[in-house]
């Protein structure tokens, strides 16, 4: 299920709904974002020999991360470590944790790999911002990665009066990442570590077959915050289908 909505809606976290919990949903900015996308992966996929279908396929052996930027964040550290260390033992995944990226880095990591994880404070601007984001494009036949922006609103859109709301996720969408994971508000990093230990663990490193798409994930990974509601509502899911693939 995707969905297309408007102005005040965007704020609503309509995927925690008994209707639509159980339900792999994700949101696009409009019709024409989820055809365009659609069809660009369909001839990715027929061009690469694949089914021609119309999700996104990611590799789980080319991914990168960045995890407590600032060094403040101790206990997500010490959570996310072992299977980050996991990650780089059996899927080649490289990283930073405890450290600042450079521009350049992040950059590298999201124009290299197919999935980027982040894991700190905000919207991770302060490291790749969202000028920077729009400045990517797809000329070079490169794909922005998947991203998870594991910080505190880092999916909230702000209003601009008569225009439609935006916010940083429009731009990762716009570079051509075909799914964000991001958060609609803040949230307490307890929490939201055992949320994004969660949604690792079965969406990467098991393959989890009742998580197989990133959405369903998402959607599986809210029962494991003690503050069901208040944060494990915040995390949705912007983009197209998007799967993990084994190569």
């Amino acid at each position: 299920l995707i969905l297309v909505l408007a102005g005040e809606l965007q704020k609503i976290p309509f995927e925690s709904m008994p209707i639509l919990s159980s339900v792999a949903t994700t949101r696009m900015p409009s019709m024409s974002f989820v055809l365009e996308r659609a069809i660009t992966n369909r001839v990715s996929r027929s061009t690469e020999n694949n089914d021609g279908d119309y999700d996104s396929l990611v590799s789980k052996h080319n991914g990168t991360f960045f995890v407590d930027p600032r060094g403040d964040l101790s206990n997500t550290s010490s959570t996310l470590s072992p299977i980050l260390q996991q990650l780089r033992d059996e899927s080649d995944w490289d990283g930073l944790v405890g450290t600042k990226p450079s521009s350049q880095m992040f950059k590298s990591g999201l124009e290299d790999s197919d999935i980027l994880l982040y894991c700190g404070h905000g919207t991770a601007e302060e490291f790749f911002s969202r000028e920077k984001l729009s400045c990517m494009s797809n000329k070079s036949g490169k794909k922005c990665a998947t991203t998870l922006l594991m910080g505190c609103s880092s999916g909230k859109l702000q209003e601009y009066g008569e225009f439609e709301p935006a916010g940083v996720v429009w731009s990762y969408i716009l570079a051509g990442s075909n799914s964000v994971v991001c958060c609609l508000w803040d949230v307490t990093d307890k929490d939201i570590d055992r949320y994004t230990l969660k949604l690792v663990k079965d969406w990467i490193v098991d393959e989890n077959p009742n998580t197989s798409y990133l959405a369903e994930g998402v959607a599986d990974a809210r029962d494991v915050c003690k503050l069901r509601y208040l944060v494990g509502a915040a995390p949705i899911c912007y983009g197209v289908p998007t799967k993990v693939s084994k190569s």
